[in-house]
């Protein structure tokens, strides 16, 4: 007998409706239902019982691998979860709540693994980008029918990075990030699969959130013991474990205990971002947390979650001396008047100068992936072969005016399609994703998957009910293939 899982069997038992045929109730009318920002009600709670129960394992296991990290080594820990991350998406093949659940693992993972575990070139550092593609042809009928403007500006922007690839003196460089801008589709595909299984991204947030927040622990208890990484790659992993639990924020209006849980994870976090030194991750940190307090819209909790951080904020941060000193001397350069530019920006503002000038010479882009190499040959940065380190300057520079446009319409079209749909509670969200890609795309690249995690998550969650016509749709034309293929072998006659 087929076995039938939580989720289906909690479908069956509903009772029939108007929105229900044979007791089963309408997907869309489902979705349509999941307003972002309604209370969870018990029937909500049912339906995303195999999402909760999961999500409840998986965070447990990463905190015992993480506690006894000290014993069993970082990076074997590390090692672990993502093993077990590859192998939730796996699963997450036939159920789709599972492989949001190992994606979203990864994800935050991914600044760790990156320089830790997949180091073996471009075939092994691409590993996650290669099972996201695959993800993408696997899915490929649901991947033709989006339509939201996010997806088709990106697939315009990535479609300009490959034909400017065949002009670039940097081809490996292009295809590393025609990579890594390809496979967001994966992610997008995976939120959307999951979308009828309704699951409930407060657990989301608290096992990305857990995990960064307890990995970011253990890296600094025993930093001395691991190979260098930039500071500025490193926050990524606080800061996914931020994005992951605004999120999940949406998902717990009106349940303060719930936000409670959310909101002292991100402080955690946030601490600890804090304490990389980072900038840039300071600043889209702050965002999250406006994030937070505007969404509560609650003074009292608000004010309680100010003092909480404020007190938890000082207490950890007073417990790695030497890391709150370096941070607080980063921000005091950057504002430090008897600076240059160039030693306040950490010569980030030499790169902009020579992005600008590579544009005004080049105004359709020197193609994908040449930006180290032009400013090699020109000695535009001293000589040195550096990455553009923005990927605002690196689209101005690569893929010229046009690139840029796209790659700025991209970033704008969150908040633009969030507030044509404010009445729905999906404002701030679709502010949020804007302002954050906006401010480290000013410090970053396209590398990485903690960004792109945080615009497929919006992606899907601006377009839900449209993704949910297109689920009723497949299902229609699948049905009307079976009835054919029936029809067929008993000799009958069909239109």
């Amino acid at each position: 007998m087929r076995k039938i899982s939580p989720v289906r069997r909690s479908l069956i038992s509903q009772p029939v409706s108007p929105h229900t045929s044979e007791g089963r109730p309408d997907a869309l009318q489902l979705l349509r239902d999941l307003r972002i920002g309604r209370k969870v009600t018990s029937a909500d709670a049912g339906a995303a019982s195999s999402f909760q129960f999961w999500a409840q394992r998986l965070l447990m296991l990463s905190l015992l691998l993480w506690a006894i990290s000290p014993l069993l080594g970082f990076t074997r820990s590390l090692m672990i979860l993502v093993v077990i991350g590859f192998a939730a998406i796996l699963v997450g093949m036939r159920k789709p709540v599972i492989g949001l659940l190992g994606i979203g693992m990864l994800a935050t993972l991914d600044p760790l693994t990156r320089v830790y575990i997949l180091t073996g070139g471009i075939l092994r550092w691409n590993t996650f980008n290669y099972l996201l593609i695959f993800v993408v042809i696997l899915w490929i009928p649901l991947f033709l029918r989006l339509n939201d403007p996010h997806t088709r500006l990106l697939q315009f922007f990535i479609l300009l990075l490959g034909l400017e690839l065949l002009i670039s003196a940097g081809r490996s460089e292009g295809i590393q990030s025609l990579l890594n801008l390809a496979a967001t589709f994966g992610i997008v595909l995976f939120f959307a699969r999951a979308l009828p299984e309704k699951p409930n991204l407060y657990w989301l947030g608290i096992l990305n959130g857990t995990i960064a927040a307890g990995g970011s622990a253990m890296f600094y208890l025993l930093m001395d013991q691991l190979p260098y990484i930039d500071p500025n790659a490193w926050a990524f992993f606080p800061l996914m474990g931020i994005f992951s639990i605004c999120l999940g924020f949406h998902f717990v209006k009106g349940q303060p205990r719930h936000q409670f849980y959310l909101f002292m994870l991100a402080v955690v976090n946030y601490v600890w971002i804090f304490l990389s030194g980072s900038r840039g991750g300071m600043l889209s940190g702050l965002f999250c947390l406006l994030f937070l307090i505007l969404t509560a819209r609650s003074i009292s909790w608000t004010t309680f979650f100010l003092a909480a951080v404020v007190v938890l904020g000082v207490w950890l941060a007073n417990q790695f001396s030497g890391q709150q000193t370096y941070a607080i001397g980063r921000i005091q350069k950057m504002f430090n008047p008897n600076l240059t530019l160039r030693q306040r920006t950490s010569g980030r503002s030499t790169l902009v100068e020579a992005g600008w000038g590579i544009f005004l010479n080049h105004p359709f882009g020197i193609g994908t992936g040449g930006f180290r190499e032009e400013v090699e040959s020109q000695n535009l940065n001293e000589g040195r072969r550096t990455p553009a380190h923005s990927a605002w300057i690196k689209a101005l520079a690569e893929n010229g005016f046009i690139g840029f446009l796209l790659l700025f319409a991209y970033v704008i079209s969150f908040v633009v399609v969030g507030w044509q749909k404010r009445d729905q509670g999906l404002f701030l969200i679709g502010l949020l994703t804007t302002v954050v890609f906006a401010s480290t795309f000013v410090s970053v690249e396209y590398m990485g998957k903690t960004m792109w995690f945080l615009g497929s998550a919006t992606t899907v969650l601006l377009h839900q009910e449209e993704l949910l016509n297109v689920f009723q749709e497949m299902k229609k034309n699948r049905l009307l293939r079976q009835y054919r293929r029936w029809t067929s072998r008993l000799g009958g006659r069909h239109e």
